[in-house]
């Protein structure tokens, strides 16, 4: 393939399929296709997923009916009756786990994904001031600049309010 056509290809979203020279890591999200080339470090495992990792072969071992939300459910509530020594030997334990973490990670940095209704809602949020600055005409006289990252809003006064005495 020529140069002129492969640029033609980039600028109109035309992709050609060319392997990879070494394999990769594929995971598709949001129905693109995201190429990884390093996997993301896990997460460092607190008290309680310590504790239930230790705890979970012994109960679906007896208890093979159960599902993980219910197990989930049981082990928490051993958690909560667990004695404090107990609970702060495997916060110890954590900790231990934390910096054998932060030794075999050293850059690692803890970054959220954001979920899809905080998406949505800022989304949503872009569309309102996009369709309230159309709707002022560029009026900044009756603009109130108070409530610009606030969640209130003002109800809609067209339509009656019933009131029942």
């Amino acid at each position: 393939m020529n140069g002129e056509r492969k640029e033609f290809n980039k600028y109109c979203g035309l992709i050609m399929f060319e392997p990879p020279s070494q394999p990769l890591n594929q995971s598709i999200s949001a129905g693109c296709l995201k190429i990884k080339n390093e996997k993301r470090p896990p997460r460092p495992p607190n008290a309680f997923i310590l504790y239930r990792r230790e705890k979970q072969p012994a109960i679906l071992a007896t208890n093979r009916h159960m599902t993980n939300a219910e197990i989930s459910r049981y082990i928490a509530n051993l958690w909560k009756n667990e004695s404090n020594e107990t609970r702060l030997m495997w916060e110890r334990y954590a900790d231990q786990q934390k910096l054998n973490h932060m030794k075999a990670y050293p850059n690692y940095v803890y970054r959220p994904n954001k979920s899809r209704n905080e998406k949505r809602r800022q989304q949503r949020r872009k569309q309102r001031k996009a369709t309230a600055g159309s709707n002022n005409n560029n009026n900044d006289d009756d603009v109130d600049d108070t409530s610009a990252g606030s969640n209130i809003t003002t109800p809609d006064i067209s339509t009656p309010i019933p009131l029942f005495l």
